[in-house]
């Protein structure tokens, strides 16, 4: 599965990053992912993507280049349809005796990765911060300060094997 990393800059003139610098983070490091740099046409298209996406999905919008986050965006409806699931794992774990825990760890394991994953998608988009700074797109969105504007920079496509 090929997932996007968006570089998000404060600046408009900071440096951009590229898939040799981010191949040393962790996150390529300890898996079979893999990150490329995209073409610039394919960058454009991406760009224009997560531009409807935002819009679409009611997080902040881009004018002039100057991508803007709704003060909402940690909060809204983007997270709004994960919460039932969450309850429903977060009360299932609630159920785990003592025996289950010990007894069961193949099982504990899985319901506490599935609540992971209702919390933070880590197979999902990835934001870049300060050239090699990876943060989920989820993760992201939930501590964005909407007051900060943003730019894009370099998109980059990883390739996740988890």
């Amino acid at each position: 599965m090929y997932c996007n990393i968006y570089q998000l800059l404060r600046q408009p003139d900071e440096e951009w990053t590229d898939a040799d610098l981010l191949s040393d983070h962790p996150l390529f490091l300890s898996s079979s992912n893999y990150v490329d740099d995209i073409k610039e046409e394919e960058r454009d298209a991406a760009i224009k993507e997560f531009t409807k996406w935002l819009k679409k999905e009611e997080l902040g919008n881009v004018d002039s280049g100057v991508i803007r986050f709704s003060p909402a965006a940690s909060c809204e409806r983007h997270f709004a349809d994960r919460y039932a699931r969450f309850h429903h794992l977060t009360l299932n774990l609630a159920r785990v005796t003592e025996g289950i825990y010990l007894l069961c760890f193949d099982k504990v394991r899985d319901m506490v990765s599935d609540l992971m994953k209702v919390l933070v998608d880590e197979n999902d988009d990835y934001v870049c911060l300060d050239v090699n700074q990876l943060i989920p797109m989820d993760e992201f969105l939930r501590t964005v300060d909407p007051k900060t504007p943003y730019y894009f920079g370099a998109v980059c496509k990883y390739h996740g094997g988890m």
